[in-house]
């Protein structure tokens, strides 16, 4: 059985490590998959990453404060739902946070699971009872109460950070948000200033052109909006298409990519 652990910034992804070495000692049938360790060298990150998110009906999101903000994971863990028609098993993790906290973000129509022994008992449970072979919840049961501690340790050494700390870095990052843009977002403002003003560029052109997949390229476009780095012209004859603005201009110059 296949887990997707979803995770943004270093606390999160430090807890997904975390969950990656210790579910397989509960649920022997379980293969977690983490992005940064399971990736194959040499191979499209993107194209495996959405593959990979088309198959598995199971992802467990590490929602720190930080992760709590990142629209990445609220992609991953949308586009999961999505893939199998609706029939996913999303359950976000509470570290440092709380459902509240979610407000009103995608993840918050997922039930939640907080680390406490409780909960983490309950969803380990929730995952068994959806396996094609699950194993006697009492041999769940005793794992689990063999391995808490185990986890509960592990957990407990990360350093994760505090809304606090979050609004800090958040606050750090838009003094130079030139860093924050990924090298797929410069593809894309690459290839949207190069086209013709008389020949705007659809998403399906954009994924073509730059050899991504639609749905990560749509993602990216939607942050480039977001930034004031593209301009939306929508349609109702024609698909949406994209054009920079003087903010995006600005960028590409200063980067000397146009």
């Amino acid at each position: 059985m296949d887990i997707f652990v979803s995770w943004a910034g270093p606390d999160s992804h430090a807890v997904a490590l975390v969950l990656r070495r210790w579910l397989p000692h509960v649920l022997s049938f379980v293969r977690p998959w983490v992005s940064s360790e399971d990736i194959r060298k040499g191979t499209r990150w993107s194209d495996e990453l959405w593959a990979r998110l088309q198959e598995t009906s199971d992802c467990l999101v590490c929602l720190t404060p930080g992760a709590v903000r990142s629209p990445w994971v609220n992609f991953e863990a949308g586009a999961v739902a999505r893939a199998v028609g609706g029939q996913a098993h999303v359950s976000p993790i509470l570290l440092g946070s709380s459902p509240g906290d979610l407000g009103g973000k995608p993840l918050a129509m997922f039930q939640c699971t907080e680390f406490t022994r409780r909960d983490i008992e309950r969803l380990i449970k929730a995952i068994n009872a959806v396996a094609v072979t699950p194993l006697p919840e009492s041999e769940v049961l005793r794992r689990f109460r063999r391995q808490w501690a185990t986890l509960r340790d592990e957990i407990g050494r990360i350093h994760i950070a505090s809304a606090d700390d979050s609004e800090e870095a958040k606050a750090l990052g838009a003094e130079a948000p030139n860093d924050q843009v990924h090298p797929i977002e410069d593809s894309i403002l690459e290839q949207v200033a190069g086209s013709d003003d008389d020949w705007p560029l659809d998403v399906e052109e954009i994924a073509r052109t730059i050899s991504q997949n639609r749905v990560v390229t749509r993602h990216y476009v939607d942050e480039l909006i977001r930034r004031g780095f593209l301009r939306e012209k929508r349609s109702a004859e024609s698909p949406s298409t994209y054009t920079e603005t003087s903010t995006g201009r600005a960028y590409l110059v200063e980067r000397g990519l146009v």
